[in-house]
């Protein structure tokens, strides 16, 4: 929470935490760093935990108490190794050492894709354009 001291904010509680986990996330793992849309601190001072989301919703909960390098590790393999997209990861508990709890959702159907018979028909009557060959003729009528 924010609060003011006179014309100048509270430092935030926490914030060191959050400024290690950012710089190791940033050196180690620039892929996972850049989907990170929201980092929470409500559960530091109790849990000593701290809640990522990611920018398609995924949560992740890192720990105070382990080293945060092992844990971008162990999430970046787990990212990695999550393939299936009709099972994308939801959420994924670091906090808790070796043992990474886990749960999945399921992938929202594509609601306006077009059907796969319009898509080739749409190929068929693509037009091909050769660009700087204007003087390219092709005769279609002549008998090979």
């Amino acid at each position: 929470r924010l609060t003011r001291v006179g014309k100048a904010l509270s430092p935030i509680d926490g914030m060191k935490a959050v400024s290690e986990l950012l710089a190791t996330s940033r050196l180690e793992a620039e892929n996972l760093y850049r989907t990170w849309k929201v980092i929470s601190l409500a559960r530091l001072s109790s849990d000593g935990e701290i809640d990522v989301t990611s920018k398609d919703g995924l949560k992740v909960i890192f720990g105070t108490k382990e080293d945060y390098l092992v844990q971008v590790a162990r999430l970046d393999l787990l990212m990695d190794s999550s393939t299936d997209r009709t099972r994308p990861l939801r959420e994924v508990n670091l906090a808790l050492g070796s043992q990474v709890p886990v749960s999945y959702g399921t992938a929202a159907p594509v609601v306006d894709a077009p059907p796969v018979n319009s898509l080739k028909a749409q190929a068929a009557n693509a037009v091909i354009a050769f660009p700087g060959l204007s003087n390219l003729h092709i005769d279609t009528h002549r008998e090979l």
